[in-house]
């Protein structure tokens, strides 16, 4: 049996550390058996052995120094009570999910946004809840009770409906005759690895794909896929992961038997930055954690050497005119996070807040 966690080390390693480390336990292994240093910063999730009592980081390169860490010990924990909700809709698509009728289901936090779990209502948090999408009416949410997985929320306004529905005319005699109105607007195409994935890590690691995909919107509206231009057949994807590009980007997307995006990653990619001037922009920033400046910090006025945290390499004090650099830490516009190391003037991979 194995178990999961998540390895994390602290701000202001030294220049020679890394970039990469080996993983290893006590007993067992670690998967993965490396990391790099930006992964490790932002926290590395990993697998071990059950009876693992500690992790050892070892870095690779002119520096080869090592830090054991102890897990704490395992405990078992008794649920105490259950928040319940009035106000979830469920339903087999995301379309309809916002819309649907209300039902009871129990959580465990105080909605469904911070929520990690969903059960059946009165099952004392004892009773997974069935798959399907869930919504409170301002965002929609794909609950895997199999692997017991709420996915990335996604804003009910912006959800597309669902694809056309054939419809059935029945004349007097005993034929039936069956059309489906064509669609005739614009088509946003992506190119699809014909191999599935069980998460958006390994989606993103697997090679582009050659086979063409097609939808009304762009991938970020959590459209659904269609194997041709008419939009008449939905990619059968079974709920699993799937690497797609659009444009330039690849991400790792969740594909439902309906064709539909439910779970959309960006993959991090190595891109060439411009540098194009002094830029004001806003930032959230933490010093120690990706997560406070993802969803937890205000934003503060920060300047860059190019227009969006994505493609910057520099950050900066503002009113320094890029002179003076700006503190060690995490800076985040939103949508993605970096780490910048001020004492090397390095800034880390592109992540997304959203996983």
């Amino acid at each position: 049996m194995s178990k999961s966690i998540i390895i994390t080390l602290s701000g202001g390693l030294g220049a020679n550390l890394g970039p990469n480390f080996n993983l290893t336990a006590d007993i067992g292994t670690v998967v993965p058996v490396t990391s790099t240093k930006t992964q490790l910063l932002l926290g590395q999730l990993a697998t071990v052995d059950d009876t693992a009592t500690s992790v050892t980081i070892t870095s690779v390169g002119t520096c080869t120094n090592s830090i054991t860490l102890t897990m704490p010990a395992t405990t078992t924990t008794t649920t105490t009570g259950c928040v319940t909700t009035n106000s979830l809709r469920y339903s087999s698509t995301q379309y309809t999910a916002c819309s649907a009728s209300e039902s009871p289901v129990d959580m465990n936090n105080l909605n469904l946004a911070t929520s990690t779990k969903l059960y059946i209502h009165n099952s004392s948090c004892l009773v997974t809840a069935a798959n399907g999408y869930y919504s409170d009416g301002t965002i929609v949410r794909y609950w895997d009770s199999g692997v017991e997985t709420l996915g990335v929320a996604a804003n009910c306004a912006v959800v597309p409906p669902d694809p056309p529905v054939s419809t059935t005319t029945t004349t007097p005699s005993p034929t039936t005759t069956t059309t489906t109105t064509p669609y005739s607007g614009p088509v946003w195409f992506c190119l699809k690895n014909d191999s599935t994935y069980s998460t958006n890590l390994l989606a993103c690691a697997g090679p582009s794909g050659s086979d063409y995909l097609y939808s009304k919107t762009d991938l970020t509206t959590s459209p659904v896929l269609y194997t041709d231009t008419n939009m008449s057949t939905p990619f059968v994807g079974n709920g699993d992961f799937y690497k797609l590009q659009f444009l330039t980007s690849f991400y790792a997307a969740r594909i439902s038997n309906v064709g539909q995006v439910s779970d959309l990653y960006s993959c991090p990619a190595t891109t060439t930055t411009t540098t194009t001037g002094c830029i004001e922009a806003s930032l959230s920033y933490s010093e120690t954690s990706w997560t406070g400046a993802c969803f937890v910090s205000s934003p503060t006025t920060i300047d860059m050497n190019n227009t969006s945290l994505s493609l910057s390499s520099k950050l900066y004090i503002n009113g320094s005119n890029c002179s003076v650099t700006a503190p060690i830490g995490f800076y985040s516009d939103g949508l993605y996070v970096r780490y910048w190391d001020s004492n090397n003037q390095e800034l880390g991979e592109v992540f997304n807040c959203n996983g």
